[in-house]
């Protein structure tokens, strides 16, 4: 089971690193670290609590509730974000979104 969870969010990250076009480096060893030109950001997995403007507050697998910033430079893969969408995405230690995907979920039984 967990090395099935692994290759899941294996699969969600990749599809981030494609949807943002490719990455040239990482910040640090970890993949996390302050977002520059041509480098990935933070790792996010979550899930929508609530939307306001440009602030979306999610909840991280971790559990902890963080506000995150989404500009016009933001690379969404969906126009009609909501509460409760599980996403994955990129963001800077600062809190501003890279990139947002919603994430696919296994049906039951499948």
């Amino acid at each position: 089971m967990q090395f099935r969870l692994r290759v899941m969010r294996l699969a969600c990250f990749s599809v981030v690193l494609f949807m943002m076009g490719g990455v040239s480096a990482f910040a640090d060893g970890e993949g996390g670290g302050a977002h520059e030109q041509g480098t990935l950001g933070q790792l996010l997995l979550g899930n929508i609590l609530s939307i306001e403007g440009d602030q979306y507050s999610i909840r991280a697998e971790d559990g902890a509730t963080r506000n995150y910033h989404v500009s016009k430079e933001t690379k969404l893969n969906s126009s009609d974000f909501k509460a409760g969408d599980q996403v994955i995405g990129s963001v800077t230690n600062e809190g501003h979104v890279i990139a947002l995907t919603k994430r696919m979920t296994a049906r039951p039984g499948v």
